[in-house]
């Protein structure tokens, strides 16, 4: 396969070589009041936070819409010294954080889980970067360096009127340095207690109206490596060869590259990742230090934005091209494993390979002709295409005598190709000048597994000029991934079925907030969702029997939702705290939800220059299902500490030095593990501490 790009080769070449051409414009860069040159970017900054396009797809401040948005900002984020999406979430309200056995994150947010972050929709300055092999970005986006994110906004609730599939529960959309358009040039360095090392470079310039941005970041690590005692082999018949106690295997080497560039009207922005790793806890859950996983992913889109009849109509374009490269190479099962279809003298290996390559387009109009309305027509098509679908593997299930190529007749995944189109309108009434009312509908079409119509209504009153209540109605939907309909059964135990139906759900909220200036700000809010045809993995108790997607009926979530932040000079502090009661149609609680949520984030600036932040995020008991033998996973509450001097404390304009512990009191805790083949579940490390440099020219 001389077309794949995924040798660490060619990752480490691409690193050197974008940081070779960048390394001028940070050596040479003339030297600027960076203290006076943030004075003036802060009035553009606040303005920035304070608006979003994530709620109606048309800029508004975030307190004035009818859904609930979350933003963390670029200096929150450094203050608490968050490594990656996933430490900024985990202080998000009623987001709860876990992952899968590959060491994918997943997202569970108001009851509701996924296996990765399928039910949540993933944005990267605007664009989707979900997989249609999975149906979600975590496997990339919920590890993306901190480095070049300058906001991260959260929308807790079902977003497809307006994004579509995947948007089943809420959406995030991470939004880069880019969306600034300073000129400036920022180098920084990390290190923590895994061996690990981070490099970015970011620089941006313009040129009468052009503007062109660039970032590179580069990242490797030995990974934590936890202790695990013993792994889904055992306590079966298999337990002599099993490689517990041992530990996981976490290693990883990522690279990013980002390039930007835009006009008053055009607007180019396309990311590559190449990422490996070493597998974590293994697909089957059978440790091992032989797997390799490889993924490398290339998005980007060409965008034109206009307006008419003296800017009463706007009219936004977008053109997309998506790539994925898939290279799993697993070591299944160790030397010697035993099933009913022989003995694997060298173990089992399945070395997995796909691509994917989508085009797309999007086009959005914004129409004021009406007095106090302003209407949104969408519409986005997409082509998906899965193919050159490959399996060489060592068994066909019976053993063979090496690793051959064995996709004719036992390969891991059907090909497949996907064409969906979408129209959308919305209404944003401003009924009074206290009261906005917003309304709108969407029809999506899949060649595969047919239409969705979504339809969400809100309204947001300012009836007192401290406090504000919001109402609001959605419908979300997710078509089923290719792994869920076309997966075969070689490479792990697991089938799709191509008689899936799409999951719904349809949310009811109601919240009232109370802000007093800027400088305190409480939200309470209550919700009730009902999710149907819930597609979960279906668990066979043989190790040889294949697994199986199937819709596995209805989620009945309803919860409450408390959030404060506000500032005691000089202390700025920040909680939240939810309760969510998740059942399943059965009645039973959903296995692993955690009822209780909660977290805090407490910042003290002092003498002009530094800064001390201390971050809590806690996580109730999570549920088990009723016949897991293992019981409830214990809560945990983890703390995190981050200092920063900033401007070397006034001797070196532009250095800032963040040092971090994360896991201060070395917690031992677990995510939770559904298959019941983990006895201690997903365990995670204890203490680490991490030491950053960033140095603006």
């Amino acid at each position: 396969m001389l077309a794949r790009m995924n040798t660490i080769g060619v990752q480490r070449l691409l690193s050197t070589l974008a940081l070779t051409i960048m390394a001028p414009s940070v050596l040479y860069a003339q030297h600027e009041d960076v203290a006076g040159l943030a004075r003036q970017e802060k009035e553009m900054l606040d303005l920035f936070y304070e608006t979003s396009s994530l709620a109606t797809r048309t800029p508004q401040p975030v307190s004035e819409t009818p859904a609930l948005v979350h933003v963390i900002t670029a200096e929150q984020i450094r203050n608490m010294g968050a490594r990656d999406v996933r430490d900024v979430l985990a202080h998000t309200p009623n987001v709860q954080i876990g992952m899968v056995a590959v060491g994918t994150p997943q997202i569970t947010m108001r009851g509701m889980q996924s296996s990765g972050a399928e039910k949540v929709k993933i944005l990267v300055d605007g664009h989707d970067v979900a997989s249609p092999l999975t149906g979600g970005g975590a496997s990339f986006f919920l590890d993306m360096p901190v480095d070049y994110i300058q906001k991260i906004e959260v929308l807790r609730e079902p977003g497809s009127t307006l994004y579509g599939s995947d948007a089943l529960i809420g959406v995030i959309n991470i939004v880069t340095t880019r969306s600034l358009q300073f000129d400036r040039t920022i180098a920084s360095s990390r290190f923590d207690t895994f061996d690990s090392q981070r490099l970015n470079v970011e620089h941006s310039r313009s040129a009468g109206n052009l503007h062109l941005w660039g970032n590179v970041n580069y990242f490797n690590t030995n990974g934590p490596d936890v202790d695990i005692a013993a792994d889904a082999l055992s306590a079966t018949p298999n337990a002599a060869i099993s490689n517990a106690p041992s530990s996981t295997s976490e290693w990883q080497e990522r690279s990013d590259f980002s390039l930007a560039a835009n006009t008053d009207a055009v607007r180019f922005q396309c990311q590559y990742i190449s990422q490996r790793d070493g597998g974590y806890f293994n697909p089957g859950m059978s440790l091992s230090d032989n797997t390799n996983i490889a993924m490398d992913y290339f998005w980007s889109d060409l965008a034109y934005e206009t307006s008419f009849w003296q800017d009463m109509l706007s009219l936004q374009t977008k053109l997309i091209y998506n790539h994925y490269d898939h290279d799993y190479r697993i070591n299944l099962q160790p030397t010697g494993f035993r099933n009913e279809n022989g003995i694997y003298a060298d173990g089992i290996y399945s070395f997995q390979q796909a691509i994917i390559d989508e085009y797309g387009a999007e086009l959005q109009l914004d129409s004021s002709f009406f007095t106090d309305h302003l209407l949104t027509f969408g519409s986005e098509i997409k082509k998906s295409r899965l193919h050159d679908v490959d399996h060489l593997a060592n068994y066909n299930p019976a053993p063979l005598p090496a690793v051959i190529d064995v996709s004719d007749a036992f390969n891991w995944m059907e090909s497949a190709d996907r064409f969906f189109y979408s129209f959308f309108l919305q209404d944003q009434w401003q009924m009074a000048e206290n009261i906005l009312l917003v309304l709108g509908s969407r029809f999506d079409d899949y060649n595969d597994v047919g239409n969705a119509l979504s339809s969400s209504l809100g309204i947001s009153y300012r009836f007192h000029p401290q406090y504000r209540l919001k109402l609001q109605y959605g419908e979300g939907f997710r078509a089923p991934s290719f792994r869920e309909l076309y997966k075969l059964p070689a490479g792990s135990p697991l089938r799709g079925d191509t008689n899936l139906e799409p999951e719904s759900n349809r949310t009811c909220q109601a919240s009232i907030e109370w802000r007093k200036n800027d400088s305190l700000k409480v939200e309470l809010a209550g919700f009730v969702s009902k999710a149907d045809d819930v597609i979960s993995k279906e668990y066979e108790v043989s190790q040889s029997t294949a697994n199986s997607f199937t819709n596995g009926g209805t989620y009945d979530s309803k919860g409450v939702e408390l959030s404060f932040s506000g500032r005691i000079s000089p202390l700025e502090l920040s909680a939240s705290i939810s309760y969510t009661d998740s059942v399943n149609d059965s009645g039973d609680d959903v296995p692993g939800v955690a009822p209780w949520l909660a977290s805090a984030v407490i910042n003290y600036p002092f003498a002009g220059y530094c800064n001390l932040n201390a971050s809590f995020s806690y996580t109730g008991e999570t549920t088990a299902a009723a016949d897991d033998a293992r019981g409830e996973v214990d809560d945990y509450l983890l703390t995190d500490m981050a200092f920063t001097i900033r401007d070397a404390a006034g001797h070196f304009p532009g250095l800032e030095i963040i040092a971090s512990v994360h896991n201060l009191f070395d917690v031992d805790y677990a995510y939770p593990e559904y298959s019941g083949k983990l006895v201690n579940h997903y365990q995670r490390p204890g203490i680490s501490a991490d030491l950053w440099l960033r140095y603006r020219f």
